[in-house]
């Protein structure tokens, strides 16, 4: 099974099959998804402890909501990282997590095109 069905199946169960709740939470995703992706690699780069703990809780929000463990690890790693301030070896936990994220990001846009292209075109 891809990616794509089993977010879309995550969300299906939590919004109880209501197509326009998951067709909003995939573009909020890919919205606010892409400007935390540069605002992770800023607080990286500044040393934002706190920057980078907020935004990676928020992430690991979406990430319990689409079932995906393995971000959801990985933005836990960068909570950790940001709340202790371990910046010593953090750019291989930063790079893993920019790249689930932005799996994340296009499985996101996968759902919109396969699942509502036709219905939501405006």
């Amino acid at each position: 099974m891809s990616k794509a069905n089993l977010y879309y199946e995550k969300l299906d169960d939590i919004f109880g099959g209501d197509k326009a709740l998951i067709y909003n939470v995939c573009q909020s995703f890919l919205k606010h998804g892409k400007n935390y992706q540069l605002l992770i690699d800023e607080a990286h780069k500044n040393k934002d402890g706190d920057e980078l703990k907020r935004i990676a809780h928020s992430l690991k929000s979406s990430f319990i909501m689409f079932g995906d463990q393995e971000a959801q690890k990985a933005a836990i790693d960068l909570e950790k990282i940001g709340e202790k301030n371990l910046w010593e070896n953090s750019d291989k936990k930063i790079s893993k997590f920019n790249k689930l994220l932005q799996d994340a990001i296009e499985t996101s846009q996968k759902i919109i095109d396969s699942s509502f292209k036709e219905e939501y075109e405006l």
